[in-house]
């Protein structure tokens, strides 16, 4: 599934890449609703999702987010040059695992918001 563009301001995009490297980000740090506490999870890849992330079932984490939802998420990357940046990230789909490498959790793409 391709990321859908959406309309940003200059501000939005003033720690942002000129173009997105998915490759160069290895986790991610976001929180919603009244969570008191920030969740960090691993960034995966796929030939269909150039990123998701993995949330085990039962985290009170699904009850919180659908897709749709756009969050300001922290992203970390291997470059020291810039090792985190924030990025307004679309919930695009969320996908159950009941087989295989990742069973028994959802599958949550995530596409950049540029």
């Amino acid at each position: 599934m391709g990321i859908r563009p959406k309309m940003s301001t200059a501000a939005d995009l003033s720690n942002a890449p000129a173009e997105i490297n998915y490759d160069r980000f290895y986790s991610v740090e976001f929180s919603v609703g009244n969570i008191k506490f920030l969740y960090q999870f691993k960034i995966w890849r796929s030939p269909s999702s150039p990123i998701f992330v993995l949330i085990k079932n039962g985290s009170e984490m699904l009850h919180k987010i659908k897709p749709g939802d756009v969050l300001k998420m922290k992203y970390y990357s291997t470059d020291t040059a810039c090792p985190t940046c924030h990025l307004d990230t679309e919930i695009l789909n969320i996908n159950w695992n009941h087989h295989g490498r990742f069973k028994g959790h959802y599958a949550v793409d995530l596409g950049v918001i540029t």
